[in-house]
């Protein structure tokens, strides 16, 4: 049975409630855009716009390229990353990058879960939105398409929230079972110390923005006042204690805490809003070492 599809907040990583600087240029796709309706284009309106995309030269060339991106894409980025499809270099370099075909070697195998729009470089990406930048794999986060023991790392940079706690187990279980004997699942989450700090501390003006982390963002409408959010993507939210909890559960063999070492673009967009000092809690889960020889 197909296993649980995560979803994310696709546009804003970071909420902002004014236009960035050109100190915090990665605030730029952060701003949140008032939408026609509180929760976005309808369906009519989304086909409408589907349609008027194919009926010009540019738009039809765009819809092309998006179908063989999210298509073609994948197969090829899969073989490029294991070394193959060698005649992509004879591609013009402009079209290897509109199609997103310049992968790279990944050996050992690193995964990462769930990137969206924001892949890291390194890893082979799985996500369950096929139009989602630089995949290799579609797949849901509770059933990945490798083989056991196939993995020296997993990244999910916040991912788990989005996962119903009905599936938890098994989807960690799931990130176990790829990970070889000493690999490592980095884990990052909204860290519900800082947040529920910042929430409380926060002026009533400001709480609206800072219970983004707390239950999600599913639309672009403004923030800072009551009724502007449609907040129901995110099932959990974690401390370490529980985080560890739910990862020796699943038979990790120890769990590190790494939110004082590690920065994640989240992190970022937070602090400079000065609302959250560091919103991520960063984990590495390890599985048990190989055994030793006779």
């Amino acid at each position: 049975m197909e296993g649980p599809t995560v979803e994310r907040e696709d546009a804003p990583a970071v909420p902002a409630t004014s236009a960035p600087s050109s100190a915090a240029p990665h605030l730029a796709m952060a701003l949140p855009t008032e939408p026609a309706s509180p929760h976005g284009p309808t369906r009519a309106g989304r086909l409408r716009h589907t349609v008027r995309s194919w009926t010009t030269v540019d738009g039809a060339k765009s819809q092309a390229v998006r179908l063989v991106r999210g298509y073609a894409g994948p197969p090829i980025r899969r073989a490029r990353c294991r070394g193959g499809a060698g005649w992509v270099e004879h591609l013009p370099a402009g079209i290897r990058e509109r199609l997103e075909l310049n992968a790279e070697v990944v050996d050992p195998l690193r995964i990462e879960i769930g990137s969206g729009d924001f892949p890291s470089p390194g890893y082979v990406h799985v996500d369950a939105n096929r139009w989602a930048r630089h995949v290799e794999h579609v797949s849901s986060a509770s059933s990945l398409p490798f083989a056991d023991r196939s993995a020296e790392e997993v990244l999910a940079v916040h991912i788990l929230e989005h996962v119903h706690s009905s599936a938890l187990m098994a989807t960690l279980r799931e990130w176990r079972r790829v990970l070889r004997p000493g690999g490592f699942a980095q884990i990052h989450v909204p860290d519900a110390a800082t947040v529920f700090a910042a929430y409380l501390d926060s002026p009533p003006e400001s709480k609206w923005t800072v219970m983004i982390p707390i239950f999600g963002m599913t639309s672009h409408a403004r923030l800072g006042q009551p009724g502007a959010l449609d907040l129901e993507r995110h099932h959990v939210i974690y401390d370490f204690a529980l985080l560890e909890r739910v990862l020796l559960d699943a038979g990790f063999d120890r769990v590190e805490d790494l939110s004082d070492e590690v920065i994640d673009r989240h992190i970022e967009g937070w602090r400079d809003l000065e609302l959250i000092p560091r919103i991520s809690l960063v984990v590495r889960a390890y599985t048990a070492p190989p055994a030793p020889g006779p």
